[in-house]
């Protein structure tokens, strides 16, 4: 199957495009930040794909770590907020693009560091990954 980046919750809320993208599609399964979901799953019902089943949303229920930078262990997330503190400063700033720029950033760097300890990362930390693997798992199977 394809993979499609859709840039954004505001994608996931035109129920037009979501239901080309369906009508072109055998199966569809969409993830989307936990944060999001309230506005996220009415657009999807509303052209009748099921929770769970066609679309799920992927976090942890915390604050802060309501999107898929919350799956990761607590040592890579802290790992980067240590090496660079001014861009967790940044999220407070008045400025949006200020905040927006350190939340890109601050995604970056976790990325980084995840690839770079994964391996090295004890099978306890990922739990929160291997729950979404399951689940992704047990959509894409009944495809």
């Amino acid at each position: 199957g394809d993979i499609v980046a859709y840039a954004g919750t505001g994608t996931l809320s035109n129920p037009v495009l979501l239901s080309l993208i369906k009508n072109r599609c055998n199966k569809m399964l969409v993830t989307f930040d936990l944060d999001s979901e309230k506005e996220v799953s009415k657009a999807l019902t509303s052209i009748d794909l099921e929770r769970g089943k066609d679309f799920i949303s992927v976090g942890v229920d915390a604050p802060g770590r309501r999107n898929i930078e919350g799956l990761l262990p607590d040592a890579v997330r802290e790992q980067v907020r240590q090496r660079h503190p001014d861009w967790v400063d940044a999220l407070l700033s008045s400025v949006k693009d200020e905040r927006e720029d350190a939340k890109r950033k601050l995604k970056e760097g976790y990325l980084e560091e995840f690839k770079s300890v994964v391996a090295k990362t004890d099978a306890s930390e990922m739990g929160d990954f291997y729950a979404l693997i399951e689940i992704l798992n047990k959509c894409l199977v009944k495809a």
